[in-house]
């Protein structure tokens, strides 16, 4: 992403920090399991088999940090999102 936007990746790092109080790796891992949620509610697909898709080597990383966004498990989001 540095660069893509010619700026060197410590100075772009600080900024994304600035801006969005979060750093480079914590927004990347948003953005992950943001897609992943997506996938969540639109498809019945068993999580091993997107979970790579999305950019996760370990789907037990994925069910922890899953957890720790949105504070429940995958299946409760699914279930509560009410995938039909």
């Amino acid at each position: 992403m540095a660069e893509q936007f010619n700026f060197h990746p410590n100075y772009l790092s600080n900024l994304l920090k600035k801006v969005t109080g979060k750093s480079f790796k914590d927004l990347l891992q948003l953005q992950k399991i943001n897609k992943a949620a997506m996938i969540l509610m639109k498809y019945d697909l068993p999580i091993p088999e997107f979970v790579v898709e999305v950019g996760y080597s370990s789907v037990t990383f994925f069910y922890k940090k899953f957890k720790e966004i949105f504070h429940m498990t995958s299946y409760e989001f699914r279930k509560k999102n009410n995938f039909q």
